[in-house]
């Protein structure tokens, strides 16, 4: 689940075509376990960047929203609107 998420995101990210290089940095940074088993990590990151660039990025935001909303970019959009409000404070 979490190559898909960051396929998603890089997808969508991008204009519906994920890179194969930034989601692999991306579980590494997540899960830096997972830098042992690169050879299996980089085939089924391949796999699924092929399907998640077969959708349309209607889909592909939509799936971003439901199963990772954390990832979706309108989440990020209110984070860094609120964190806006506060930039008189010092913060």
């Amino acid at each position: 689940m979490v190559a898909r998420k960051h396929a998603l995101a890089n997808a969508v990210k991008f204009n519906g075509k994920a890179n194969a290089g930034s989601v692999i940095a991306k579980i590494i940074a997540e899960l830096p376990e997972a830098k042992s088993e690169m050879k299996i990590v980089g085939k089924e990151v391949n796999e699924i960047i092929k399907h998640i660039n077969e959708l349309p990025l209607d889909v592909q935001m939509h799936e971003l929203e439901e199963k990772f909303p954390e990832c979706s970019r309108r989440k990020r959009k209110l984070n860094v609107m609120k964190l806006k409000e506060f930039k008189h404070v010092g913060i």
